[in-house]
C-alpha cells in the first residue's frame, strides 16, 4: 500500500508558492499573516523575509517588529533579536508595560548570547523603574 502523505506534502508546498507568487502580498498586514503562517509551518527563514517586507513598507509596524524578534530569537539570531528589540524600545508609542516587557525579552536575548552585563541592565530597568516581575526574577537569579 502506498502512502498518500508524500504527495499531500508536495501538494501544499505548490499550494504555498503560487498562493505567494499569485497574491503577491500589498499591504502590512498581509505580509505579516503571511509570516504567522510561515512561523507555524516551522519555517521561520520565510516568516523573517515576510516580516522584514511588512516592516519596510511600514517602518512603525511594532507588532511585525515584536514577531520578527521572537521569530529571530527562535532561530538564535541573537543579535537581530536585540536589534529588534532595540527598535521598538525607542518608538514614541511604547506603554510603560510594553516597555517593561520589551526590556525584559532584550535582557534575556542578551543574556542567551552570554552578554550578561546587558542583560542585567534591561532586567534592572524593567523590575526597579517598571516592576516587571520576569525582570526582577531573573535580576535576583542572574545579576549580581
Amino acid at each position: 500500500m502506498r502512502s498518500i502523505i508524500p504527495h499531500i506534502i508536495v501538494f501544499s508546498i505548490i499550494v504555498d508558492i503560487v498562493a505567494c507568487s499569485i497574491l503577491k502580498p500589498k499591504t502590512p498586514e498581509q505580509n505579516y499573516q503571511i509570516a504567522k503562517h510561515h512561523q507555524a509551518e516551522g519555517d521561520y527563514v520565510q516568516a523573517d523575509r515576510f516580516l522584514t517586507k511588512a516592516i519596510e513598507k511600514k517602518p512603525d509596524y511594532m507588532d511585525a517588529y515584536i514577531f520578527r524578534a521572537e521569530i529571530n530569537t527562535m532561530r538564535d539570531s541573537l543579535v537581530r533579536a536585540v536589534a529588534d528589540y532595540t527598535t521598538i524600545l525607542q518608538m514614541p508609542n511604547l506603554s510603560g508595560q510594553s516597555k517593561a516587557n520589551m526590556l525584559y525579552l532584550r535582557g534575556n536575548a542578551y543574556y542567551q548570547n552570554l552578554q550578561d552585563t546587558l542583560a542585567c541592565k534591561d532586567w534592572e530597568e524593567a523590575c526597579e523603574q517598571l516592576g516587571h516581575t520576569g525582570a526582577c526574577n531573573y535580576k535576583r537569579k542572574n545579576c549580581k
